[in-house]
């Protein structure tokens, strides 16, 4: 079945299927849900069918990538249905001191990553305080 990409800011609930080649695992350890996740804004390298979602609990990533390809099922949610986010990551936009717009990856309510080269370079940037203050 074909799905539509979600939009960033989408609540959304997908279920993917990878196929694993460890011999003992059954087509449904290779399935994964997550439920009621706020859809991200993709990296620069995200392919054109793919998006990207909060990866809550990894302790080096802050977003998940997902190929329309390994998903099986889709659902967006919408209106009261749509309320009540359970991931803790947010993507806050905020402008920078040369107008740029700039997403600072919120986790429990403290600035964590940044996209300006500030970041970068630094791992620190005025972003991130910015950001926890707004979250």
């Amino acid at each position: 079945m074909s799905y539509a990409l979600p939009q960033v800011g989408d609540i959304i609930t997908v279920k993917t299927y990878y196929k694993s080649n460890v011999i003992g695992r059954t087509e449904e350890d290779d399935t994964t849900t997550y439920e009621k996740v706020c859809v991200a804004p993709s990296f620069a390298w995200t392919k054109t069918n793919a998006f990207c979602i909060p990866a809550e609990g990894e302790p080096y990533i802050t977003k998940r990538t997902i190929s329309l390809n390994s998903v099986v099922d889709l659902v967006v949610h919408e209106g009261k249905d749509a309320e009540g986010c359970t991931s803790g990551t947010k993507f806050v936009k905020i402008q920078g001191s040369k107008d740029n717009i700039y997403t600072v990856t919120v986790i429990d309510g403290f600035g964590v990553e940044c996209e300006c080269l500030g970041y970068h370079y630094g791992k620190n940037c005025k972003h991130l305080k910015l950001a926890s203050d707004t979250a």
